[in-house]
């Protein structure tokens, strides 16, 4: 419907104006000439003007005598002299913009009033409203007299018409208007219907507009008194007029500040819009009930003049590139300068004499013009309203596929600590047999070299588990970094060991150059380092040329700084040359993932160090691990030679000082952690207890008391929290002193440990845990210290 209307009304907008035109061009024919003279004494109208009264022709015509009367209090009398003989049936018609009150008075005394706001007592309701039919038997030379009751300079035009040319004045006026306000109520109708469903008030003030226009119209003509219960405005005469036309060009004065714009192109014009709005709606709403003529012709000159200043504003928003502006020229335009024609006329300025017309003209031009403005509009609207609810749409849909991509990524991280703590737990088993089988009794040496490489396999594996969680940290923002002194040197040992096979496989020979006493010792964590120059080198040696040969050389070039070179004869492809580093991208490898160099630069940078590459096809492939060098302090303390990753199978030394007595209550579901962690207690003095599940380690607790509890996090049925909140709660009631509980868990997350603490653990220990520290927190059960963090 929105779409059809403008085409709909731009087809029927030549019609009409075509109608409008045939019909305001009617010709007006005169059979009789007359005379009218002005009474200069101002005299009311309850008695005539005496004889030998001052008189001032006013002019003599056979069709229609135009003049202005000057204001008086009491109105002006116009007598009128026929000079011929009368025509069948006269009809006397005053013509005047204003609506004032005409009486008549007839050769015999009767008297004949009319108004355009109020039906006559004395004859049929006509769209002529000021029209008095005369006495047949009226001769030539008899006299007339008319009195106009309006104390402001009126505009008079008097026509003297036959009885047929009369009637037909009166349904061509009838007609026209009756088309006209069809038309305006029809736009009316439109623009209530947007007001409806959009709730924006420019449609209801163009509403109003129209229907005040309409308003103004009839009562300006004459049509508006022959309404039901237009009655009721007879009293306020052209004060009704003044009161329309003020609500009118307030209406649209409101309905302009939207239309255009204002707000956005023209903010502070905007707001004088809003104050001239409210300013023109109040003073209607004041002229009605107050007298006052000044009043009156002040609001007429401050509407007349806003609705010729609103031109100029939307000519200027027309040049910003509004096209709403241009209908409002186009459709204001016509019908404000026919306004100021027309206020000019009732001043007594000579104008074209079809004024009327041409208003009428300029009324239905805004209408339509406007309207199609307005149906514009509403489809402007409704795209922007259907992009604003595909948008929203949108953004809920992706709001919805972001909460579900969060939950995946938190369910994924679940699963994968869970996943880990799975392969951690029978890693830690794997890593402590080795020294279990060492304690029962001497071993040969070859058995010794063989459960060293079992553990030496073990904790290769738990380290790998331990830097996959370290790295999703790194990559979270949330990684615990705590840096130490790692000689890098001993850690590039102890990596060339581990590649040893890949070596041979791929025909490749590394040889390190270290040059004179330089002791590349970086501020670093040993683990990390490890990771990185596994990666970096194991990439080396895959890109290298069967036959060649892997150069690896440190330097510290820069003061405090510590650099290590790895170089081999290949050149990396140019199409992955940019993305070297980034995650997933891999070349030419098999069974490449592309996350070795993206991993070994995102460990070098959270140590505050970074990871270059060079590369071409002659000089072949560098790279460069540059980190921060440690202390002369750090670096005093740090043994030389290479480090071992697995503990050592030699005997344990004795600890200084005894033990005293204790109970302990091990608790524990997987049964080689909890052998294991058994093993960690052969000293005497040591009673230890065992449980594999918490409602068990809760049943040993209700029935004695142990010095120190070691409890599994992670447990099926009840959890370790569950079982020292129950624990503590137990205290909390019976009034027993706290027991030194110790919380063991696969994570070594600061975010584990702090939660531990929070929830009532006295301390927290990350497995496998070491005799020495099993010793070490049994000592600080023994001494009863405080609950805090080791």
């Amino acid at each position: 419907m929105h779409a059809l209307l403008p085409s709909v009304v731009a087809r029927l907008l030549p019609w009409v104006l075509l109608l409008l035109g045939a019909l305001t061009a009617l010709p007006a024919r005169a059979d009789a000439g007359f005379c009218a003279d002005w009474v200069a004494q101002d005299l009311p109208v309850a008695a005539l003007p005496p004889a030998g009264t001052a008189l001032t022709p006013l002019g003599c015509d056979v069709a229609a005598i135009r003049a202005t009367l000057p204001d008086r209090d009491r109105g002006s009398w116009v007598q009128l002299r026929f000079s011929s003989a009368m025509p069948q049936a006269p009809v006397l018609m005053v013509e005047t913009p204003l609506a004032p009150r005409v009486t008549l008075v007839l050769p015999d005394g009767r008297r004949l009033v009319r108004s355009k706001l109020k039906v006559p007592a004395d004859g049929e309701a006509s769209s002529l409203a000021l029209s008095f039919p005369l006495p047949a038997t009226l001769k030539a030379g008899e006299v007339l007299w008319l009195h106009v009751e309006d104390r402001l300079p009126t505009p008079l035009t008097l026509r003297l018409l036959d009885g047929p040319t009369w009637e037909a004045r009166d349904r061509n006026k009838l007609v026209r208007m009756s088309v006209l306000s069809a038309l305006l109520g029809a736009f009316a109708l439109v623009a209530l219907g947007y007001w409806v469903v959009l709730r924006q008030r420019m449609f209801g003030f163009y509403t109003l507009h129209v229907v005040t226009l309409l308003l103004f119209i009839g009562a300006s003509v004459g049509f508006l008194y022959a309404w039901p219960g237009a009655g009721v405005l007879a009293p306020f005469g052209h004060r009704t007029q003044w009161a329309l036309g003020a609500w009118s060009v307030g209406c649209v004065v409101a309905f302009a500040r939207d239309f255009l714009g204002l707000r956005a192109a023209l903010p502070r014009v905007a707001r004088g819009f809003d104050l001239t709005a409210g300013v023109l709606l109040a003073g209607g709403l004041l002229v009605l009930p107050l007298d006052w003529d000044w009043f009156g012709m002040a609001l007429s000159v401050v509407s007349l003049s806003v609705s010729v200043l609103l031109l100029p504003v939307a000519a200027a928003v027309a040049r910003r590139g509004s096209r709403y502006a241009w209908y409002f020229l186009v459709g204001w335009g016509p019908l404000a300068a026919a306004g100021l024609m027309r206020a000019l006329q009732g001043l007594g300025v000579s104008v074209p004499p079809d004024v009327p017309h041409l208003y009428a003209v300029g009324v239905v031009c805004e209408a339509v013009v406007l309207t199609l403005g307005l149906a514009d509009q509403v489809l402007s609207i409704r795209r922007e309203r259907d992009h604003a609810l595909l948008a929203a749409a949108q953004a809920r849909q992706l709001e919805l596929q972001n909460e579900m991509l969060k939950e995946n990524v938190k369910l994924r991280e679940q699963v994968d600590r869970m996943s880990r703590h799975d392969l951690k737990t029978p890693l830690i088993s794997i890593v402590s047999t080795p020294r279990l089988l060492h304690e029962l009794g001497p071993l040969s040496p070859e058995q010794q070299l063989l459960l060293r490489r079992v553990e030496r396999a073990g904790y290769r594996a738990l380290n790998m588990v331990n830097l996959s969680l370290d790295l999703m940290k790194m990559e979270q923002g949330c990684y615990d970094w705590q840096p130490g002194p790692v000689d890098l040197a001993a850690v590039l040992q102890r990596v060339r060991a581990d590649l040893t096979s890949l070596e041979a496989a791929h025909g490749v020979r590394v040889s390190v150059q270290r040059h004179g006493g330089l002791w590349p010792v970086a501020r670093a964590e040993e683990t990390l380092c490890y990771s990185i120059l596994a990666n970096l080198l194991k990439n080396a040696v895959e890109a290298a040329p069967s036959g060649s040969e892997v150069r690896v050389w440190f330097d510290t070039v820069e003061t405090g700084w510590v650099g290590l070179h790895i170089h081999n004869e290949g050149a990396v492809p140019i199409e992955v040359r940019e993305r070297f580093f980034d995650k997933y991208v891999s070349h030419g490898k098999r069974d490449g993932s592309g996350f070795g160099t993206y991993s070994a630069r995102l460990m070098a940078r959270m140590q505050q160090g970074e990871v270059l590459l060079r590369t071409s096809e002659r000089e072949g492939t560098t790279l460069i691990l540059r980190l921060k060098a440690a202390s002369a302090e750090e670096t005093e303390f740090l043994e030389t030679g290479p480090a071992s990753l697995a503990m050592p199978l030699a005997p344990l030394p004795e600890p200084e000082g005894a033990l005293p007595q204790v109970s302990v209550l091990l608790v524990d579901d997987d049964e080689y952690n909890l052998l294991a962690l058994r093993r960690c207690f052969p000293f005497p003095g040591a009673e230890v207890v065992t449980a594999t599940q918490g409602r068990e380690a809760l049943q040993a607790l209700s029935e004695r008391a142990f010095d120190a509890v070691f409890l599994d996090l992670e447990m099926p049925g009840m959890s370790g929290f569950e079982v020292v909140q129950a624990l503590r709660r137990h205290e909390q009631l019976s009034g027993e002193p706290p027991c030194f509980v110790v919380a063991l868990s696969a994570h070594d997350g600061a975010a584990m440990r702090e939660q531990a603490l929070a929830q009532g653990f006295d301390r927290y220990a990350t497995k496998p845990v070491s005799p020495e520290e099993v010793r070490q927190l049994l000592r600080v059960a023994a001494r009863g210290m405080g609950r805090e963090a080791v």
